[in-house]
């Protein structure tokens, strides 16, 4: 049975999100030894540095180093339609003027992860306006993403944490 947008439908589809383009190296060497480093200079391509063997230890990666370089995106910003080739290419350029002991002879392999509709744009009285219900308007049909997380960051213990919430809000219905 179908509520005339019971669920929020109309919510659903006017929620704007960005997408992200994410280079990811692995390396011959670590980087600063840092997890994460956040980029606030317009000059680099990427808004973080995340050297994940900073948190997990490098024989997990055969004594390599994984390094991720995302990139959050509107809906019109060309580089989500660049190639992989050309992403990691100046990405690892940006990466390298950061850390100038790198070079190209450092990549082990290199690859890139796409995803659109990733982390909900806030707007003023967005909780109210625009933050999708969790019951849809098909009965017994409910959703939980990340338009729902209107005061966080994308993180993993945020989705964790939404992930409870939901589940403790539609066990009750």
């Amino acid at each position: 049975m179908s509520r005339p947008d019971g669920g929020g439908e109309v919510r659903l589809r006017q929620v704007q999100y960005e997408h992200v383009v994410c280079p990811v190296f692995l390396l011959k060497q670590p980087l600063g030894g840092y997890y994460i480093t956040n980029i606030t200079d317009d000059g680099f391509p990427f808004t973080t540095a995340i050297e994940m063997t900073a948190l997990v230890d490098r024989s997990a990666f055969d004594g390599k180093t994984l390094v991720y370089l995302p990139r959050y995106l509107a809906d019109d910003d060309p580089c989500l339609e660049w190639e992989d080739a050309d992403l990691c290419s100046v990405f690892f350029s940006a990466l390298r003027r950061m850390y100038p002991g790198l070079n190209e002879g450092d990549i082990v392999a290199s690859t890139v992860a796409r995803a659109r509709c990733v982390f909900p744009v806030t707007t003023m009285n967005y909780s109210a306006d625009l933050m999708p219900k969790t019951q849809t308007s098909v009965n017994g049909l409910f959703i939980a993403n990340s338009a729902q997380i209107p005061n966080g960051t994308m993180n993993v213990n945020e989705l964790v944490g939404l992930a409870d919430r939901k589940t403790q809000e539609i066990s009750k219905s």
